[in-house]
């Protein structure tokens, strides 16, 4: 099944939407929201509109630019000498390869790799498997990744995971694969969960159930934050928002990585807040604020969807605001039609998941 290309704005049933002191210089603060952006989407930058943007985050700019700068020496360092692996550590290199675990399809990337059975789990929910593949193995992310498409309708991935019990399944079985892939004795180390489109209705039970949320280190959104309005209201129903803000205000705390992009499509159900309307509620919760920005993701064709998706459908991704606090991250791009909706789940692998390779891959403290 392929949910690449919807040709109206997207149904999910029910009533839900398949849809960065005083002291430092303006030189510095400038510099900072360029290389902040950058990691965020590679953009091409407006430099007027990004020193218009920069002065905005003047209040916070010295916590978040350490950060990035700690990001950028730890990318661009030469490894550490390390000591020869002791004699029982046990090193497992797997080829790629793919496979399935309860009906869903799992994937490992090329050459990954486990020392001592120390692994990390990506669970991805909703969105063409092919193109999702692809883009984990484009974003250099190794871990075990887990694939979930149940069809059109949050509600279908609510209703599945609203009990702890199907993901601990789908948990145990990666474990028997990995054993059957000659890795004697794994040890789940962090899981990310993320998710296009309707595959936010699995995500919002999960980060709520004790026994998945003390292994979670990551939930990335991709145009996939929605809540139900108050009955009779325009209102975001504090019930459906409730789980985001409580994931808020740990990934403000550091404790994860929250990182969430939307378009501004406002759903064709009257009764659904767009994700924009539930993002402003999760960041007036934590207390933080958007602030503008300019620049263009110019997509990267991807070799899963030629010959079904085309040139002309790949879509530039036009920057509109950015909102970080922490590990907050959330990331407007303007565009209200089903092909801003689809870019974001097509341009994955730039507008979200190098911060998760960041975050796993050159910060010790985050594993």
């Amino acid at each position: 099944m392929v949910l690449v290309a919807p040709a109206s704005t997207p149904s999910l049933g029910r009533s839900r939407v398949s849809a960065s002191t005083a002291g430092l210089r303006a030189s510095a603060l400038f510099a900072f929201l360029v290389l902040l952006l950058l990691t965020l989407t590679g953009c091409d930058f407006d430099l007027e509109g990004a020193k218009v943007a920069a002065e905005r985050f003047k209040a916070k700019s010295v916590a978040v630019l350490a950060a990035v700068e700690a990001e950028a020496e730890a990318a661009e360092a030469p490894p550490e000498a390390t000591e020869p692996d002791e004699a029982d550590e046990e090193v497992v290199t797997l080829d790629k390869g793919r496979g399935s675990v309860r009906g869903h399809v799992l994937s490992f990337p090329h050459q990954f790799q486990t020392h001592d059975g120390e692994y990390d789990l990506v669970i991805h929910f909703h969105g063409n498997t092919d193109a999702v593949e692809e883009s984990y193995d484009l974003a250099n992310i190794d871990a075990v990744l887990v694939i979930i498409n149940l069809g059109e309708g949050a509600d279908r991935y609510e209703r599945a995971f609203a009990d702890p019990s199907r993901l601990r399944r789908v948990r145990r079985r990666v474990e028997d694969k990995l054993r059957a892939r000659g890795v004697a004795q794994p040890k789940l180390r962090h899981m990310a969960l993320s998710a296009w489109s309707a595959g936010y209705g699995a995500v919002m039970r999960i980060i709520d159930q004790p026994e998945h949320r003390e292994v979670l280190d990551a939930v990335l959104l991709f145009d996939a934050m929605h809540a139900n309005y108050e009955p009779g209201t325009h209102r975001v129903a504090d019930g459906d928002v409730a789980p985001f803000e409580r994931l808020a205000d740990d990934a403000a705390a550091g404790k994860l990585l929250m990182f969430v992009t939307h378009s501004r499509i406002q759903p064709e159900n009257d009764n659904l807040a767009s994700v924009r309307e539930t993002a402003d509620r999760v960041l007036e919760h934590v207390g933080a604020h958007r602030s503008p920005v300019t620049g263009v993701v110019k997509p990267r064709m991807l070799k899963a969807v030629e010959g079904v998706y085309s040139h002309k459908s790949m879509i530039e991704l036009e920057a509109a605001s950015v909102a970080i606090q922490g590990q907050l991250f959330i990331a407007e791009y303007d565009g209200r039609s089903p092909l801003h909706h689809v870019a974001h789940l097509l341009q994955m692998s730039q507008i979200g998941l190098p911060r998760l390779m960041l975050r796993w891959k050159n910060n010790p403290s985050a594993r």
